[in-house]
């Protein structure tokens, strides 16, 4: 089931493990299995804590370890922010250390405008946002003094007014636990095994809170070639810099499951001139064989038509993606496939057939899917109102009064096979209202011959998209986690995408790379 590198993951009896994983390699299953195990073993899963980056990834992660542990209890998954928003609106201790007298609500956009307004008239500032959010060295002594009392006030406002920012919601829990707070003592006790998926995501605050924990075994994965949101605060560097501590055991997965052994030749070379023979470049191993990545230029077709028919007549059945560095060359690609009437969707979303099936049996699964797909904010005020209202997290009517209107693309499916197998239509019927839903297609022949039960049915049979042709078009960071038959990615070596030795940009077109499955067209020259 697992190859020597991934069984070597999950069987290490090291305390501080940095899995380095490649593309394509198989961490979620490697981070899952390695907890399974733990838990196998007698560890108990409230003392496990993993960590992600979004709530969808959290809980996708809680169902595969459901789904090899359906008898134990299961550990805590989630956020950095939704770890620490749990505390805080669970333990009033927390909530004090950081000058809190009750739960918070996340303050929207809107309120932090108004807020920072106030404050500044108050003080009777004009000091940009870009002086008071800006690196303080760089502030003149006036400025300097002005940013302060701004900060100080505004702070003082937000806990006045009950509200929270993420900002405060993380790094001051954070460094609660950096800073070894007799009120987060008993988390320290509690959580003997930390997980992080993602790490190279890590930022410095998060990082902190992670190695804060010195009497717990630390398992972290990521792929420093992936770090791609510098722009959010993430640093590369922290996952680089364990790489070369002899402290840490570094596991390097390096086997691909997803591309093309010519793919991942491609991938290999991207970072080869900057980082060498650096402990944590890895280089891709494939089992399967395929075409040849081809190489066009853009500047050859100034009219888009050649490019835009070739694109639509390789689609063959296939999953396709046109990925670009940037929103305005998005916009540009779009134009273009408006133009020549090829269908395209700019919304990547995951196939989750399984769960939205169990969503319209279980109530109680319905309000936690839909939930971990609500936005970050509207998440939170759900964590905080479950702790007001517990039957919030099982009472479908109470959840959809509350948060009807603000509910993720995703619950038009789930609700609407909810409501399809309460009907009262023949089950073939059914059937075929749910696969149209789904956007699937299945001869139902077989089904009605062996009057098979609908649910099991879906449940276990593969099912083809009715819309596997359709082309996507997004930026390379909208594809992240996701794969596709075909990738095209576009404006390699433009003005925007330079590859030479930018690292942020020799990241992107990595992640870019492997998100192929089987055949990958890189396009060189200016998509504006």
């Amino acid at each position: 089931m697992y190859n020597d590198a991934q069984q070597k993951a999950i069987d290490s009896k090291e305390k501080r493990i940095l899995c380095l994983s490649a593309a394509g390699s198989g961490k979620t299953s490697v981070l899952i299995g390695r907890v399974s195990k733990l838990v196998s073993d007698g560890v108990s899963p409230e003392s496990i804590l993993v960590l992600t980056f979004t709530n969808a990834a959290a809980q996708e992660m809680k169902d595969r370890y459901r789904k090899y542990n359906p008898d134990k209890s299961s550990p805590m998954f989630g956020t950095f922010h939704s770890f620490c928003f749990r505390l805080l609106t669970h333990d009033p201790a927390v909530r004090s250390a950081i000058g809190y007298s009750i739960a918070p609500r996340v303050a929207s956009d809107a309120q932090i405008k108004r807020i920072k307004t106030k404050c500044k008239t108050t003080l009777g500032t004009k000091l940009p946002d870009s002086a008071i959010n800006g690196t303080p060295e760089f502030l003149k002594s006036k400025e300097k003094f002005e940013c302060d009392a701004f900060k100080k006030l505004y702070n003082k406002t937000l806990r006045q007014e009950g509200l929270i920012t993420f900002d405060i919601m993380c790094y001051d829990v954070a460094k609660l636990f950096a800073e070894n707070h007799p009120c987060i003592a008993k988390y320290k006790q509690r959580f003997q095994y930390v997980f992080v998926d993602e790490f190279q995501d890590t930022d410095s605050k998060q990082w902190d809170f992670v190695r804060s924990f010195t009497d717990s075994s630390i398992f972290v994965v990521g792929d420093a070639r992936q770090a791609i949101y510098r722009f959010r605060g993430a640093d590369s560097e922290i996952i680089k810099r364990l790489a070369e501590n002899a402290e840490w055991t570094t596991i390097k997965l390096e086997e691909n499951y997803r591309s093309t052994e010519q793919i991942c030749a491609v991938a290999n070379k991207t970072h080869d001139k900057i980082w060498g023979n650096s402990p944590y470049n890895i280089k891709l191993h494939a089992n399967k064989t395929g075409d040849k990545v081809e190489w066009k230029n853009i500047s050859l077709c100034p009219e888009y038509d050649a490019i835009m028919r070739f694109i639509e007549g390789s689609a063959d059945g296939q999953t396709i993606a046109i990925l670009c560095r940037t929103n305005r060359e998005v916009d540009a690609i779009v134009e273009r496939l408006r133009k020549f009437k090829i269908p395209y969707s700019t919304k990547n979303e995951s196939d989750y057939t399984p769960q939205i099936i169990r969503s319209a049996l279980d109530d109680s699964y319905l309000i936690e899917f839909i939930s971990s797909h609500l936005s970050q904010q509207d998440f939170n005020e759900f964590i905080r109102m479950s702790v007001i209202d517990p039957e919030l997290t099982t009472n479908k009517d109470k959840f959809m009064m509350m948060f009807g209107t603000k509910l993720p693309d995703i619950s038009t499916k789930v609700l609407g096979v909810s409501e399809i197998l309460k009907s009262d239509s023949p089950y073939a019927d059914k059937l075929t209202l749910i696969l149209g839903l789904l956007g699937k297609q299945v001869s139902t022949t077989k089904l009605m011959e062996s009057n098979q039960d609908i649910i099991d049915f879906l449940t276990n049979i593969e099912i083809a998209s009715n819309v596997k042709s359709e082309i996507y078009v997004g930026t390379i960071h909208s594809s992240k986690g996701l794969e596709y038959d075909r990738v095209h990615l576009m404006g390699v070596g433009s003005r925007s995408f330079r590859i030479d030795d930018d690292e942020d940009n020799l990241n992107l077109y990595y992640v870019g790379i492997t998100r192929a499955k089987e055949h990958l067209t890189i396009w060189n020259g200016d998509v504006l």
